[in-house]
């Protein structure tokens, strides 16, 4: 088996691929193999295609085929006992298997046979599958808030948005969206998760009678409900349904950016790694690793653009400014409306980790923070910030500007992605994507003339309600002082409603702030007098 480094462990893990004896599914195999997670998959009738594959994965001990068709709920019940007889448990499962009728079908016309044939396939023997796998999973030792399992249905861009002569797969494959997210609601406090990936055109055998010539793909461009949008042979991308735990991708839209395989595209082995980084905490691989020269232009461009903000911020004298003060107005909002919450601040920062802010004209309160912690001092004393409050300063301050160039840059086991260009606000700027080794993300929107930042946000998953949560801050209105260029204007989101607005007068770089600004019985001493 290709030696390839997967930065997570899954050693203990069991996971069950249906379909898996080739194409995406084969990918999925290697790949839960490679983090070494053991592994069942299902073959129809390519015996020792299905064999080797358990052979090169390792044998039997880790690795094991099944034959079974799955064409029933009945059938999807079984695998997963057989699964649990021969490894003891399941983690993870990837609904991978499906078929596609490659003939055209007008819905007039459609025997009646095919509609039932592939509702089977498609739908009913995914009922089965979760079923006994959740049934299973839910029976799994775990502590409070521990993950029991992951599962992944796969559906696909005709489930998205249909396809022409094709209603019966199209249907079939937009119920496993609605499956996907009743389940998730369902399963989440019980520490099951579920997610979809929806992939195009990719070049499989499944797809090859569609994919074989030009009059095949010209048909398929000519059938789609979005017309170029869902071109073939592996030049779409994949699009995610995420609705649990996983980093955002953002994908590029567009028939420009859409192409044929040989201009570069979603590889049978990049849908396969989706899968298994969705199911399991972030696999990820280096582009070099997965030998997709589009993968790793894509990460070298990605890492082009976050060089040119760092220059744009100022370079090295951004990234070294050993502190530095911030002056001005501060305006709370609940779901966009104005509170009527408005002071003056005064913020002295020292990077990474120490920030004292003196809020009111005649600065009576302080907040205090270093490292994880933080304090609220006023002339009665000084009390810990609440964990709640505490949390979000350490969130937001963790998918900072700041933090992508000291702390996200470097993280070896990152995946960078392009999101393309869109609009935001008055700017026309590029879209990259963070994805760190331990499956957390951070998307930035960099301006694409100037480069510096014009939007940062990131997802999060409350560990109490399990809902989740999308962060966003706007910068505008840039000022440049000792070379270093600083927002004058911030705006922060939650969720989409304005939470926040900051408004600067001046700023201040110079040398580091003095040690007793963040002296915390110091700061009580000084509002007491």
């Amino acid at each position: 088996m290709q030696s390839t480094t997967v930065p997570i462990a899954l050693d203990g893990k069991v996971a069950l691929v249906t379909g898996g004896s080739r194409g995406i599914g084969a990918a999925a195999v290697r790949l839960f193999r490679q983090a070494g997670a053991r592994v069942a998959f299902n073959y129809r009738s390519a015996r020792e295609r299905a064999e080797a594959l358990a052979t090169e994965c390792g044998g039997g001990a880790v690795c094991r085929a099944f034959a079974k068709e799955l064409d029933s709920a009945t059938a999807g019940r079984a695998l997963v006992e057989e699964t649990i007889a021969a490894f003891g448990r399941i983690d993870c499962l990837v609904v991978n298997h499906g078929i596609w009728p490659p003939d055209d079908a007008p819905i007039a016309t459609m025997d009646g046979q095919q509609w039932r044939r592939t509702m089977d396939v498609n739908l009913d023997s995914v009922f089965g599958l979760v079923q006994a796998a959740v049934g299973a999973m839910q029976q799994q030792a775990a502590s409070k808030g521990e993950v029991r399992g992951h599962i992944v249905l796969v559906s696909s861009t005709a489930g998205q948005r249909g396809e022409a002569f094709h209603a019966d797969y199209a249907v079939s494959k937009g119920a496993l969206i609605s499956l996907t997210k009743s389940l998730s609601s369902e399963l989440a406090p019980q520490g099951v998760y579920v997610n979809c990936v929806a992939p195009g055109w990719v070049d499989t055998e499944m797809a090859a009678p569609a994919l074989a010539t030009e009059a095949g793909r010209a048909k398929i461009l000519r059938h789609d409900s979005v017309g170029a949008s869902r071109t073939g042979g592996g030049g779409c991308r994949a699009y995610p349904v995420p609705v649990h735990p996983m980093g955002r991708i953002y994908q590029r839209r567009g028939a420009e950016r859409e192409r044929w395989r040989g201009a570069g595209g979603m590889t049978i082995r990049r849908v396969g790694l989706l899968f298994v980084w969705m199911l399991c905490g972030g696999v990820i691989l280096s582009a070099q690793a997965t030998g997709d020269a589009t993968a790793n232009a894509e990460q070298q461009k990605v890492k082009t653009l976050l060089q040119q903000m760092i220059q744009a911020l100022g370079g090295d004298a951004w990234l070294n400014a050993p502190g530095y003060e911030l002056v001005g107005r501060t305006s709370g909002f609940y779901q966009s409306r104005p509170t009527g919450a408005i002071a003056d601040f005064f913020d002295y920062r020292q990077p990474p980790d120490k920030e004292r802010v003196e809020l009111g004209k005649k600065r009576q309160v302080y907040e205090i923070y270093i490292g994880d912690q933080g304090w609220e001092i006023t002339y009665r004393g000084k009390r810990a910030i609440p964990k709640i409050e505490m949390d979000d300063y350490l969130r937001r301050r963790d998918h900072s500007v700041d933090a992508a160039a000291r702390v996200w840059m470097k993280d070896p086991g990152a995946l960078y992605l392009y999101g393309g260009q869109e609009q935001v606000e008055r700017h026309l700027a590029d879209k990259i994507t963070i994805l760190s080794s331990t499956n957390d993300n951070l998307t930035l929107d960099l301006d694409a003339n100037s480069h510096l930042p014009v939007r940062r946000s990131f997802e999060w998953r409350d560990p109490l309600y399990k809902d989740k949560n999308i962060e966003g801050e706007e910068y505008d209105d840039y000022h440049k002082f000792n070379g270093i260029s600083t927002p004058f204007s911030t705006t922060r989101y939650h969720n989409g409603d304005m939470t926040n607005q900051r408004f600067l007068y001046n700023v201040t770089y110079g040398g580091a702030i003095p040690p007793d600004m963040f002296d915390v019985d110091a700061a009580v001493r000084k509002l007491k007098k």
